[in-house]
């Protein structure tokens, strides 16, 4: 038996790289609390349209993610991919959650969990933000992409990369703006 090649460790190497991602959500409600920013209600200051998507793709991400970790999922959910792409998978995910790790860290006191800025919100340009724009959401899409391949699983990669698009997609266009109004030719 290949132990590379066995679903359960498939599924350990899962639930290892989506610990390392509550590991980055926990940094950063812990980065928002140390600033004295208390952890920002992110209903407050979420889209209307993600107030509605983001719980009902949940579901189905989680439910299948879920499935897919606790019982052999129908087969009709299975892609028939290679072991090798599948580790590749993980290495993706990791990259993906280190790169939300370190684009948190680079934020700061600035993190918001939704699109919001704060009076004394300061534009961050060095570290992931002096080479990408939004490295929060392309390293969600990495950790989702690397998933869909760690599961080999159409179910859960069509509705987490579905859910992560959405959220960057619906989100960008108001994050500029404030930060436009806010910090004009310096963002």
């Amino acid at each position: 038996m290949n132990i590379f090649a066995d679903e359960l460790s498939f599924k350990l190497a899962f639930g290892a790289a989506f610990a390392c991602v509550v590991a980055c959500a926990l940094r950063a409600a812990f980065l928002m609390k140390k600033a004295g920013r208390g952890v920002l209600n992110q209903q407050e200051s979420e889209l209307p349209a993600l107030k509605i998507l983001r719980p009902l793709l949940g579901i189905v991400f989680y439910g299948a993610v879920i499935l897919w970790l606790l019982s052999a999922p129908p087969a009709r959910y299975s892609l028939d991919l290679p072991s090798s792409l599948r580790w590749a998978g993980l290495a993706l995910s990791l990259a993906g959650a280190a790169f939300i790790w370190t684009s948190i860290g680079a934020l700061g006191r600035n993190y918001s969990a939704g699109v919001a800025l704060y009076d004394d919100h300061a534009l961050v340009t060095k570290g992931p933000y002096g080479v990408v724009r939004h490295p929060v959401y392309v390293a969600f899409i990495l950790v989702m992409a690397g998933g869909a391949l760690v599961t080999a699983n159409w179910l859960v990669a069509a509705s987490g990369l579905l859910l992560t698009a959405l959220v960057a997609i619906l989100r960008v266009r108001p994050e500029e703006r404030l930060l436009a109004a806010r910090f004009g030719a310096a963002w």
